[in-house]
């Protein structure tokens, strides 16, 4: 009797409060929205870094962050937080979608390239989810495929012109890319907890399981071991073999080389969002690592476009054509690592806020879990 007393007079686990709720819901919409129409407008890229086009980067990256943060820290409701989160974002694809349309460039691929970045970064978190997060995977993995799945359709809707179909094919290189690295991650033994200090120690006092956080060490060792893998696709073109002579006519190693480059950045994004340190160090790395990388990306595309308009355009087949599509892009690949890492990290904002860390968990043998006071005789 006193048992059902106390439950029916416990407080909501999770309780509404509705002005919250508004604000996220309606009046931060509206304010994204606002900011949107009055900084993007209808302009188009154009492949220069003008600070306009900074401000536009900038903010793509600041208010999916703002979204993140808003709905994670002002709705405590699980499914309402996600339904929310999820009409904001798609507003926000909307949005881009829109301004994209309105520059009316269908032979440029520019505008195209800030949607795709957006919903780049919103199936990495639905990658993410899916190879670490806490739910049964049984739930996990349908749900997080379906999400994904219609976020790819969406962007099928934007339509398909020329300048689309290079960002259609780097969107769907760049999830295999995360899924390839979070696989191996996973196999590893990360996954995404909710890190509660007074918790965790007490965990690791009654286990023999100790978590470690992913954290700037993993970086350094994940991204060397991709810029070796990167130098090898670039020595493939001086080994003068002709089956690599074929691949980099087709452009396959020039876009590898760019999933690659994205891969090194996923990796910053991730330590950044979900790893461990201090904020500004973490969100300070992925700046400077994305746009280091993004330039020399950049510099090496701009020069090979440059000496394959001098050659004989009889030399190149239909895939010499694409290879130079690719190519041509020049300095928007640091736009694209620029957008792509960044909006990955802000779409992520939402699981550090609410506690995730992408941890490492490391079992401890049973003599060393009972107790350290014995040392080996060495």
């Amino acid at each position: 009797m006193n048992k059902d007393v106390s439950t029916a007079a416990a407080p909501a686990k999770h309780p509404l409060n509705l002005m919250r709720l508004l604000l996220v819901a309606a009046l931060l919409p509206a304010a994204i929205a606002t900011v949107d129409y009055l900084l993007l407008g209808a302009t188009s890229y154009g492949g220069q870094f003008t600070p306009r086009v900074i401000g536009q980067f900038a903010w793509y990256v600041v208010q999916v962050g703002l979204v993140g943060l808003a709905a994670g820290l002002g709705i405590s409701h699980p499914v309402l937080r996600w339904l929310v989160f999820g009409w904001v974002l798609l507003l926000i694809n909307l949005l881009a979608a829109v301004q994209a349309m309105n520059a009316d460039v269908s032979w440029s691929r520019e505008p195209s390239m800030s949607p795709a970045a957006l919903i780049a970064g919103q199936m990495g978190l639905c990658v993410v989810w899916a190879f670490f997060g806490d739910t049964r995977w049984t739930w996990r993995w349908p749900a997080m495929i379906v999400a994904a799945g219609g976020l790819y359709f969406l962007w099928l809707s934007f339509g398909n012109h020329w300048g689309q179909q290079m960002w259609t094919e780097l969107l769907i290189l760049q999830v295999m890319t995360l899924s390839t690295l979070c696989l191996i991650l996973r196999l590893s033994g990360f996954r995404l907890l909710v890190l509660d200090d007074e918790a965790t120690a007490l965990e690791s006092g009654k286990s023999n399981l100790r978590p470690l956080q992913f954290g700037i060490k993993h970086v350094l060792i994940w991204t060397t071991a991709l810029a070796i893998l990167l130098g090898i696709a670039k020595g493939m073109d001086l080994l003068r073999w002709q089956v690599a002579q074929e691949l980099v006519r087709g452009g396959l190693v020039w876009k590898l080389t760019v999933a690659t480059a994205s891969a090194m950045v996923i990796i910053v994004a991730l330590w950044a969002a979900l790893g461990r340190g201090h904020w500004l160090m973490r969100y300070s790395a992925v700046l400077v690592f994305t746009l280091s990388l993004g330039s020399a990306l950049a510099t090496w595309s701009g020069s090979q476009a440059a000496a394959i308009r001098t050659t004989a355009w009889t030399r190149w087949s239909a895939g010499g054509w694409d290879l130079l599509r690719w190519y041509e892009v020049g300095w928007s690949w640091l736009g694209w690592l620029f957008l792509s890492g960044g909006l990955l990290a802000a779409t992520l904002i939402i699981l550090r806020v609410l506690g995730y860390r992408l941890v490492r968990i490391r079992r401890i043998a049973p003599v060393a879990a009972a107790g350290s006071s014995h040392s080996s005789p060495t």
